[in-house]
Parts: C-alpha cells; sequence; structure tokens
C-alpha cells in the first residue's frame, strides 16, 4: 500500500486541531456557569483562534506540498 504523505499529515492535523476546537468549545462553556468565568471564556478564546490558526497552516501546507517543484 502506497499513502500519500501530505494526506496523512492533512488528516492528522486536521483531527488534532478539530479536538482543540472541541476543548475551547467545552471551555467557553463551562466558563460560562464557573466561578472564574472570565478567565476560562479567555482561555477558551485562545484555544479557539489557536485551532482556526493550526487547521489554515494545515491546509497551506497540503495545498502547498502537492504543488509542482520548481527547478
Amino acid at each position: 500500500m502506497n499513502f500519500d504523505d501530505n494526506l496523512t499529515k492533512l488528516v492528522t492535523r486536521g483531527l488534532v486541531a478539530a479536538y482543540i476546537l472541541y476543548l475551547a468549545i467545552k471551555i467557553i462553556t463551562s466558563g460560562a456557569s464557573a466561578h472564574n468565568g472570565a478567565l476560562l471564556i479567555c482561555i477558551g478564546i485562545i484555544f479557539l483562534i489557536t485551532s482556526v490558526v493550526f487547521m489554515i497552516y494545515t491546509i497551506r501546507k497540503f495545498f502547498m506540498g502537492r504543488s509542482p517543484k520548481k527547478d
């Protein structure tokens, strides 16, 4: 079996970004009912931004890796 290395990286990094996004949503929703909710919401927003940036980086690297190399 010949696996596409770029596709494997895309899927793995996509799963990591999705998990970080899941954590961000859980932190933000639990921050609404917690005693120190403002801090948890700020941390959740940081996780959310990190997830989006990581997904953009992943997609960009995937398409850059598929483009033909110039000599």
